[in-house]
């Protein structure tokens, strides 16, 4: 056979020059009578010279066809030259009987002979296939999030971003999948945000709430960043993770505030200053409107003495949410001077000192409690809120179902990416809803519904358990590490009891020894005993009594939380700390499982003692100090 059978394009194969490679193939060619894979050998005249068992038995026919025998398809015009090289990794898609297969071909040319190395790649490419549909499922994840999320490695560059980052940035997202961060941003704003890359690369801790400014195709925009460590399969750090959300209308309303201190008096919302302590500093019009004091009467007063406050979050979560952020939103109750209700949106601002403590609060309230007009737009919200709500019961639970035999994480990952992604419509028509009626307010001061307070209390709660399902999603995701610290169980005890509703016919009864110190982390403590002592109300719910013991011993320290309600069945109790798992007509399963992470994040166990219709017993063991 003549050499042009061997004329072939150089892009049809590829030429392994390197020693290791060429040894490589020719490992993979040795003792052809054993290898698994099937060898054939032809002369430089086109003739098979040799064929191993393998080849026999899976080609019978390949000696009979030779070389027009679809094992040998178009390859065989690959080689011009291949004195000192060796054709290596070339695919192709053969016809076996009625079947098509993906083979990898390896060509090895010896003196007077080429022997031709043959394997089956169709795993491997399924396999590659299966990676490139999950690539896509996870782009497609991250693009339906307004927040801008980007991945990037340990040397700047930008592995993936999302669609809204490519929109804010003006760019299209191969371009800027690749690029390095100091080729899209000033020089300044690169290294500040390398600068926060780098702390979480070393430490492998999240950094969150980072407040910066940063240049887009929309301008300057102020911007609040979470940064994760990005983890390879071995759990080993190669990069960040960021999530980043505009908060320049937010920046611009504080700036506003500021520079309108001057016309806060007309305001016909209440703008109230006041200490840390309480103290009232500044008292406008629109505050005595709204509550019926007089500034005479309130300045220098107590807040918390001069009206009562009914909220769904303490103050010292607020607080909390201040000292980090120094900005809080969210509806309270208070009571006037003549004890009506008064219900109110209200926007806190904290101000720093000289050392960047927080000092002052400025804190706006507008009065919501009189919406007549729009009182049944309200209740078509709470109605829909509360469809939405159950829906997210019954999708978590046929999810649950579907995914059962996967990973508990990937299990309530998927589910927390489903309830963010389905609640945001209804949100969203609540929050425009909210404007409307601000409005409406506004323009006509007289429009005043006292039962405008019930659908607002119904909005409230369906907000609240969709929160809650949201919150224990992330608290069961979300790594934990615990900041211990010498604190007093009882007061802990009486943190967890503080400002909960209880109803009548339930006695609570506390029996913990006096002084019981011990290492651990306040408010992990504090979360399991709230969960805990919740379970327990709800359990019953015909009256009963709650008793809370704690005591110390060589072993450790002790603490019980028992009632007297439902108790549980045989059957459920193997299941019941698994997450989604749960006995109630209403919730998630997601309570105890996130009090079991958080006690054995405190290096802790849990157990329990329970007979149906007598009562459950969940006994907490922690290290002593």
């Amino acid at each position: 056979m003549s050499d042009s059978i061997f004329n072939l394009s150089e892009n049809q194969g590829k030429v392994a020059d390197s020693e290791e490679a060429q040894e490589e193939i020719q490992r993979l060619a040795s003792f052809p009578e054993v290898n698994p894979n099937p060898i054939v050998e032809i002369d430089f005249n086109g003739t098979i010279s040799y064929l191993n068992s393998i080849a026999k038995a899976k080609f019978p026919d390949i000696q009979k066809s030779g070389l027009s025998h679809p094992f040998f398809s178009d390859w065989l015009h690959i080689v011009n030259s291949f004195k000192g090289k060796l054709v290596a990794t070339f695919n192709r898609e053969i016809k076996i009987g009625e079947n098509w297969y993906s083979q990898q071909f390896y060509l090895l040319p010896e003196t007077d002979r080429i022997r031709i190395y043959s394997t089956n790649i169709d795993a491997q490419k399924k396999a590659q296939e299966q990676l490139a549909k999950k690539e896509e499922e996870l782009q497609t994840i991250i693009d339906s999030s307004r927040m801008w999320i980007f991945y990037k490695d340990k040397e700047n560059n930008f592995l993936r971003v999302n669609k809204a980052f490519a929109e804010v940035m003006g760019m299209p997202r191969e371009q800027l999948e690749g690029s390095c961060l100091f080729d899209l941003y000033p020089k300044a704003e690169a290294e500040s945000f390398w600068s926060d890359d780098q702390q979480v690369i070393k430490s492998g801790v999240p950094k969150i709430g980072i407040i910066e400014t940063m240049e887009s195709k929309k301008g300057k925009l102020w911007v609040e960043t979470d940064k994760v460590p990005f983890r390879d399969s071995q759990g080993n750090i190669i990069g960040v993770i960021g999530f980043t959300t505009d908060i320049t209308e937010r920046k611009k309303a504080e700036e506003a505030l500021k520079k309108q201190a001057d016309l806060i008096d007309l305001s016909p919302d209440a703008i109230i200053v006041r200490k840390l302590d309480g103290t009232i500093t500044f008292w406008n019009n629109g505050a005595e409107r709204i509550y019926g004091w007089t500034r005479q009467e309130a300045i220098g007063q107590k807040k918390h003495v001069l009206m009562r406050t009914e909220s769904k979050i303490t103050l010292e979560e607020i607080f909390a949410q201040l000292k980090q952020v120094r900005y809080w939103s969210g509806e309270l109750t208070h009571f006037a001077k003549d004890g009506r209700p008064v219900v109110v949106q209200s926007y806190w601002l904290g101000r720093l000192d000289k050392d960047g403590n927080l000092d002052e609060i400025y804190e706006s309230n507008t009065d919501v409690t009189e919406r007549k007009l729009l009182q049944e737009k309200l209740q078509e919200n709470a109605t829909l809120l509360k469809k939405y709500a159950n829906q997210m019961e019954k999708l978590a639970d046929k999810r649950l179902k579907q995914l059962r035999v996967s990973e508990r994480l990937a299990v309530i990952g998927q589910t927390a990416g489903m309830v963010g992604h389905d609640i945001r419509n209804p949100l969203q028509a609540i929050i425009g809803d909210l404007f409307l009626i601000e409005q409406e307010i506004n323009t006509n001061p007289r429009c005043k519904d006292e039962d405008i307070v019930e659908s607002i209390a119904a909005i409230n709660e369906n907000i609240t358990y969709i929160n809650k399902i949201v919150s224990d999603l992330q608290d069961y995701t979300r790594t934990l590490k615990p900041n211990l610290a010498i604190v007093n169980l009882n007061d802990i005890v009486a943190s967890a009891l503080s400002g909960r509703r209880i109803a009548s016919d339930i006695e609570v009864e506390v029996q913990a020894e006096a002084d019981l110190n011990l290492n651990t982390d306040p408010t992990f403590l504090r979360r399991i005993l709230a969960n805990l002592i919740t379970n327990a109300i709800q359990a019953m719910q015909y009256g009963g009594k709650l008793t809370i013991g704690a005591f110390k011993d060589n072993n450790g320290i002790f603490i019980c939380i028992q009632d007297t309600g439902v108790g549980i069945k045989e059957e459920d109790k193997p299941h019941l700390f698994k997450p989604l798992f749960t006995t109630k007509a209403k919730g998630q399963g997601l309570g105890l499982a996130v009090v079991k992470r958080l006690i054995e994040a405190l290096n802790g166990k849990i157990s329990f003692e329970s007979q149906e219709g007598k009562g459950t017993k969940f006994v907490i063991e922690l290290p002593s100090i």
